[in-house]
């Protein structure tokens, strides 16, 4: 019996002497996983979409290479023509068309290619009258009735473009080549009061190449959706086209000489939001 007795109470003893060991053991502190890294916005992708905006186009026109003779014009038309014709017409409206590009990304610099095509609707015209016989001019020649107009009804641009990203926001420069079918009209008549009356009349179609440049931002705004504001500057280059006196009841020329030369140069300002479906 204390056999038993004593084998029981060392057993406890053993326990316990366990139970304070490992109390007294450190215990190794939970080892807490870092969030994963947030992801920066790629933009690099081909994309399509549409544009909307305000455009305004400018063209001047000067005339020059009118000479005077008796197989020209007569004397101080040189000067009084142009100082009627030469001027600058604008119209300002609104513009909307589609784009297609691709970004190409490499860290924060981002690059690449769009074009695009837009509807611009932009004509303006004018007349004026020269100073002549009766009208405070040089009473040697007649008063010129002056037409003058120019049409641009689309433009059409193939551009790189070049920035830097911010995450969801692209800061870019673009530029590149314009397109632009442009039509252009310039007449000057003498009336009855001229000794052979009739016009000198120019007109021209036809599809103009220049360059284009500009910038703009744009933002990532959900999923593969982004918005853009954008400006951009299209210089349509100059067109010269040469007119000739020809008379109004028809028959042979008396004035061979009587050219005119009618020179343009037409700009295009565009300020337009867009809306753009990456891939």
């Amino acid at each position: 019996m204390k056999r038993l007795a004593f084998g029981s109470a060392a057993i406890i003893a053993l326990n316990m002497a366990g139970s304070a060991l490992a109390a007294d053991m450190p215990v190794k502190a939970p080892v807490l996983k870092a969030p994963p890294p947030v992801m920066a916005y790629s933009w690099a992708g081909c994309y399509v979409g549409g544009t909307l905006g305000a455009v305004r186009g400018r063209s001047s026109f000067t005339w020059t290479g009118i000479t005077e003779s008796a197989v020209a014009f007569a004397t101080s038309a040189a000067t009084a023509l142009p100082a009627a014709a030469n001027a600058r017409l604008s119209d300002t409206g609104v513009t909307g068309g589609g784009e297609i590009g691709c970004n190409f990304q490499s860290g924060s610099f981002v690059y690449g290619v769009e074009g695009d095509w837009e509807y611009t609707g932009l004509s303006a015209n004018r007349t004026a009258t020269s100073l002549g016989l009766g009208n405070g001019g040089n009473p040697a020649i007649v008063p010129g009735a002056i037409t003058e107009s120019w049409r641009s009804s689309w433009l059409a641009t193939m551009r790189g473009r070049a920035g830097f990203a911010a995450d969801r926001l692209y800061f870019y420069g673009t530029g590149g080549l314009a397109l632009a079918n442009v039509r252009y009209f310039d007449q000057n008549c003498f009336g009855v009061l001229a000794a052979v009356p009739g016009c000198n009349t120019a007109t021209s179609s036809n599809t103009r190449a220049g360059w284009v440049a500009g910038g703009g931002i744009e933002w990532a705004v959900s999923g593969n959706w982004s918005l853009k504001g954008e400006y951009l500057f299209a210089d349509l280059g100059k067109t010269t086209n040469t007119s000739l006196y020809v008379a109004t009841a028809g028959g042979g020329n008396p004035f061979p000489q009587a050219f005119i030369t009618h020179n343009h140069h037409l700009t295009e300002s565009i300020l337009r939001a867009g809306l753009n479906y990456k891939f």
